[in-house]
């Protein structure tokens, strides 16, 4: 299966500064954040954000980078032997139930995140770029399972596009609605498409 790796081209301080990033967007959201709120949550001085970004946006375009590298390597991490059950862990971890803490946390930063695409043509790009990287990875698990015979023969490309998009469905009525559906359905729809056998 593919994998993403970030740490052989990011030096420590710029991991440093992502960590941090991350953590003070967590706190204030896209429109409050500014690099002073960075540098609160970062152990060396503000200088040093600049040194390594132009500005905050240059900041938060590498921390997409880094946390889709994170969330997959995560992933490689855990998969087993079993594609079947890789499977099962991708759907986990794209759609996790229950929706709380750390995985809501990561899921709100990535749509809070996503919403700049709209107006600035510098996320929207990024936001393509990090959407066809889940895919060609999602597809790269998909593709292991079909040729290992343990799924149904599904073209892996159409599959994973598919699967992206109802997690990225989810996602925005999990964090925009009230509603509690929105998960088990699109874990529902994505064990349809992949006709995953029972446990």
């Amino acid at each position: 299966m593919e994998a993403i790796r970030g740490e052989e081209r990011r030096s420590g301080t710029e991991t440093a500064i992502l960590e941090a990033t991350y953590s003070a967007l967590r706190q204030y959201g896209y429109t409050e954040l500014s690099t002073q709120d960075i540098a609160d949550n970062f152990e060396k001085s503000k200088s040093a954000i600049y040194y390594h970004y132009d500005s905050k946006d240059d900041v938060l375009l590498s921390l997409l980078d880094y946390v889709v590298e994170t969330f997959f390597e995560e992933l490689e991490a855990e998969s087993g032997a079993d594609p079947v059950e890789n499977l099962r862990l991708l759907v986990d971890r794209l759609v996790p139930v229950p929706f709380a803490g750390d995985d809501r946390d990561l899921h709100a930063v990535m749509f809070e995140l996503r919403s700049e695409a709209l107006t600035n043509p510098d996320y929207r790009a990024k936001f393509t770029e990090v959407d066809r990287t889940v895919c060609r990875i999602v597809e790269s698990y998909v593709r292991a399972a079909v040729e290992g015979d343990d799924l149904a023969d599904v073209d892996p490309e159409a599959t994973a596009r598919r699967i992206q998009q109802h997690a990225v469905s989810a996602q925005t009525a999990r964090l925009t609605t009230e509603d509690g559906w929105a998960g088990d359905t699109a874990r529902e729809a994505i064990s349809d498409l992949l006709d995953l056998p029972e446990r």
